[in-house]
């Protein structure tokens, strides 16, 4: 009997001693506008040219248990150089570091701590960005809807939900869903939707609105929303909770972050719905089983397909009719391992109270191989949550099917998945069972989907398990595989040719700007934000008015602060936080920066408050205006005769070095300003996130002529 080799033959072995040569082109990556791309150039003792060795790079060290296929590199053999060569594309916005890596090899992949040590700063996989973003979208504030309890009648349906709004900059928002819980039902509502079901605004400030349907025939029940979310680098956020001692899954943001704390912004997370019709407490009952496939599956063969049919009632509220209720089949094997199969509805009695549901699916290889594997159906739902369910041994008690008889053929090659197909083709790799030993005669045939019908293509290598092919450019979406071993042909396996994740942003409309005409002949609209970009010496929100003003300010001296004054004589552009901003001549920016400040919980947040008065000595005319939401002014513009101020607010500041958003809001109420003829006083509170080190505030702009 031939050996077992201890390295499979595609798998190259190689140990930190074997390599010879080792070097990122170039090493230092700059990702602050886009992905980079880099070359790891290496060779290592006894390397055969058709090796082809791959690279694993680790994003976050904190969950190195997990794979992501995306982040795999496989190299090849540069016949000029006769060293290997890895093409290496990283994710934008990283923040600057050394990225941990893995080279793939047997017995064990050599990680980048040890490559390290060998090579120095020549194995430093190093990543910088201006303008990084590891960090998930954030529900910025939520709204109940309708507000309050809900009272609901025996025979009314309505919908409840929650319109929100997620902020995400500078990557934007992508796509994620929702999940709606009930306290008495332990599966929730599935609501996907990305930034395309916006009701307003774009992918970096958007407005979205959740809802489900709710019947009058219920149990008065709390819901509660969750969110996962992803941006369009891919950057998680969720609000559902991680067991903190499990490394293999990403400890991410949680999107309510800025909710939290606070119990009445807590308490719009949930919805109580008070329900009028009497509570049904009994739970439903199957009443009917039978199977349709054969008592006897033959679980290894290609053909391991189980069906049957099953009825239920509810003497009450009626059978739950939605689709995360229906029930589900299980099944047991002799080592205690259990499969299960969920149930499709099929129909229900006018009156609700007796439902038939149907299953049909295939059974794992080999499942049940000793013989023998008993049934069991749970999750009948009624419309009150009441859970109900059946055992085997009241399925036998009821001389109903119980168990299923199995038998295991030794002949058939199966084959079960693969490896990624790619447009250009290459080394692929196809797993299955059964696939021939070494005595067997195996044959692969491969069809294009190009009209020629399946063709034989030569096995590179080929264990029980495994099989490796080179396939041709693939010009279609899909091919498909199967073996012959000796005279027994396999099942047809359909691989689908991978297209990496290209997210398209929402085409935005044209939005149109203040003024008759917009910006009043006096700019140019921005069609992108609907605000005007003015011509010299105009402002205002539609550039009608010249403007001179005289300015005071007083802010609480509660931390560090510095305001830095800068006047313009003439018109300038100047970036701040991501956004180009236009400085007119006689405008004053303010740059307000304040340092660590000491907050009592993650979660507080800091106000400062900007106070701004113009007035005359005599006045028969005053006006005080601004956008309409008092909660995120935008500007407000103080007029006494014709004498004008007016101050423009962005949403974004940096905030310990990053791009981020904020609001303004309006504080006149609180202060109770006395505005008079001659006078007039604003006060505007920033509003400013947790922040460890310093906050800048350039973002506030006074322009006045």
């Amino acid at each position: 009997m031939k050996n077992i080799p201890s390295t499979p033959s595609f798998l190259t072995r190689i140990t930190i001693d074997d390599l010879e040569r080792w070097s990122f082109e170039p090493n230092n990556i700059d990702v602050s506008n886009g992905p980079g791309k880099t070359v790891l150039v290496f060779n290592y003792t006894n390397a055969n040219p058709s090796d082809t060795p791959s690279i694993y790079i680790s994003y976050y060290s904190y969950y190195q248990d997990t794979i992501n296929q995306d982040n795999i590199f496989t190299g090849y053999f540069n016949e000029t150089t006769k060293l290997f060569n890895i093409p290496i594309v990283l994710r934008e916005k990283l923040f600057t570091r050394s990225l941990s890596y893995n080279l793939t090899s047997a017995p064990n992949p050599i990680p980048s701590s040890m490559i390290n040590m060998k090579f120095g700063n020549d194995a430093l996989l190093n990543v910088t960005s201006k303008y990084a973003d590891e960090m998930g979208p954030v529900i910025n504030n939520i709204i109940q809807y309708p507000k309050g309890l809900i009272n609901i009648g025996d025979s009314e349906t309505m919908n409840i939900g929650w319109n929100f709004t997620i902020t995400d900059e500078p990557s934007g928002f992508y796509n994620g869903y929702a999940l709606i819980y009930s306290d008495l039902d332990p599966i929730p509502y599935n609501i996907s939707f990305s930034v395309f079901n916006a009701i307003k605004g774009n992918e970096f400030n958007g407005e979205y609105s959740i809802t489900v349907p709710i019947n009058g025939n219920c149990r008065t029940s709390t819901y509660r929303i969750h969110f996962v979310l992803f941006d369009y680098l891919g950057n998680l956020a969720t609000s559902v909770a991680n067991d903190i001692n499990d490394v293999s899954t990403p400890q991410a943001i949680n999107p309510f972050y800025k909710l939290y704390g606070n119990p009445t912004t807590e308490s719009l997370l949930s919805i109580q719905v008070i329900c009028s019709m009497t509570q049904d407490i009994y739970p439903p009952k199957l009443i009917e089983f039978n199977i349709n496939s054969p008592l006897i599956i033959d679980v290894g063969s290609n053909d391991r397909r189980f069906s049957a049919n099953f009825t239920v009632t509810d003497d009450y509220s009626g059978i739950s009719t939605l689709f995360k209720n229906n029930p589900n089949l299980y099944f047991m094997d002799y080592f205690g391992k259990v499969f299960s199969m969920k149930s499709n509805f099929d129909s229900i009695t006018p009156d609700g109270l007796l439902a038939t549901y149907t299953v049909d699916g295939q059974l794992p290889f080999g499942f049940g191989i000793k013989g023998t594997i008993l049934l069991s159906i749970y999750g009948i739902v009624d419309n009150h949550f009441n859970f109900g369910g059946i055992s085997t041994s009241e399925l036998e008690r009821r001389s109903q099917p119980y168990l299923l008889k199995t038998e295991f053929s030794l002949d058939t090659p199966v084959l079960e998945s693969s490896d990624r197909l790619y447009t250009n083709g290459g080394n692929l790799y196809i797993y299955g069972k059964r696939m021939g030993l070494d005595n067997d005669s195996v044959t692969c045939q491969i069809d294009y989907n190009d009209g020629k019908g399946y063709q034989s293509i030569f096995i590179i290598f080929r264990s029980s398990s495994i099989l490796q092919i080179k396939t041709t450019e693939i010009l279609s979406s899909y091919i498909k595989v199967k073996i012959v071993v000796n005279t027994t042909s396999s099942n047809e396996l359909i691989i689908y040719k991978y297209v990496a994740p290209n997210p398209k942003r929402p085409t935005l409309p044209a939005l149109n700007c203040p003024g008759t005409p917009q910006c009043s002949n006096n700019g140019v609209c921005q069609t992108s934000t609907g605000e005007c970009k003015c011509n010299s010496l105009w402002s205002g929100p539609d550039y009608d008015t010249r403007l001179s003003y005289r300015y005071t300010n007083e802010i609480p001296l509660v931390t560090n602060v510095s305001v830095n004054i800068e006047y313009f004589t003439k018109e300038t552009e100047i970036t701040f936080a991501n956004k180009e901003l236009i400085m007119l001549p006689s405008t004053i920016k303010y740059t307000i920066n304040l340092s660590t400040f000491n907050f009592t919980s993650k979660l507080n947040t800091l106000q400062l408050v900007m106070s701004a008065t113009i007035g005359t000595s005599s006045s028969s005319c005053s006006l005080k205006s601004f956008n309409n939401d008092t909660k995120n002014i935008q500007w407000i513009k103080l007029n006494i005769d014709q004498q004008s101020l007016y101050g423009k607010f962005l949403d974004v500041a940096e905030i310990d070095g990053f791009t981020t958003i904020i609001s303004n809001t309006l504080l006149d109420s609180e202060f109770e300003t006395k505005d008079t003829s001659s006078q007039l006083q604003t006060y505007i509170g920033i509003n400013i996130p947790n922040f460890d080190n310093i906050a800048t505030l350039r973002s506030r702009l006074f322009d006045a002529h």
